[in-house]
């Protein structure tokens, strides 16, 4: 996919058995730091991220398309997903598969791990028009200000994010990216009387290997899944 300022984006699709005359919900998944590649696959691979929602046991439950950018290695942009020109990439690719399949476009979710959390507390500030929900796991969102994985919650990301169905994830041990970045968004958004988020943290050492690996249990959190199958704009 090449955007118009002539951004190129390697994506995958997973397209369901569609039947004549129905429209199905898009889950967007972003990858984290370490699947970057060429269009290889490994974003696909490394994680059970985007095949959680394309498997055939999904399927049955939420026919669905999936779509599954793939960053480039670029070691000028360090926040991929959040930094342009990938931000915006995704949401004209999203537009551009909206606009191609047979899709609900009030059942829009994007789902991110990590750099992919960062990129999808971004997209749905930037694109309150696009997404019905999102499920950022092990993210923060003001990445601009971030030192050692950690940035105090800016307030302006809450006024807009506070009426967004949002499932929030992460581990209390996670020591890649801080926990106090989830902990703090969700207190700020509730402060603003945002009730439509929700926020799991996993107690310490319930994840393995590492505290950061939340995406693991939260996405076969079936509670979750039906919850955003749930969301409609």
């Amino acid at each position: 996919m090449e955007n118009k300022d002539g951004f190129k984006l390697n994506y995958f699709t997973f397209e369901p058995k569609v039947e004549p005359g129905k429209t199905y919900p898009l889950v967007v998944f972003l990858h984290g730091n370490g699947e970057r590649g060429d269009g290889n696959g490994v974003n696909l691979l490394a994680n059970a991220g985007a095949v959680t929602w394309a498997s055939p046991e999904q399927q049955a439950k939420h026919p669905s398309f999936v779509i599954a950018p793939q960053s480039q290695i670029d070691l000028e942009h360090k926040f991929i997903w959040a930094d342009e020109p990938r931000n915006s990439a995704v949401a004209d690719l999203v537009r551009e598969t909206a606009l191609k399949y047979p899709i609900d476009t009030n059942r829009i979710y994007i789902v991110g791990i990590s750099q992919g959390a960062m990129g999808t507390w971004r997209l749905l500030e930037k694109n309150l028009d696009l997404f019905a929900a999102g499920v950022p796991i092990a993210g923060l969102t003001n990445y601009e200000k971030a030192v050692n994985m950690y940035a105090p919650v800016d307030p302006a990301h809450v006024e807009v994010l506070k009426n967004v169905p949002i499932w929030a994830f992460h581990a209390v041990d996670d020591t890649t990216v801080s926990p106090k970045n989830s902990e703090e968004m969700v207190a700020a958004i509730k402060a603003q009387d945002g009730n439509l988020i929700h926020f799991t943290e996993y107690e310490a050492r319930m994840i393995k290997p590492t505290g950061h690996f939340s995406w693991v249990p939260a996405l076969q959190n079936q509670e979750m899944i039906e919850w955003l199958f749930a969301q409609k704009k």
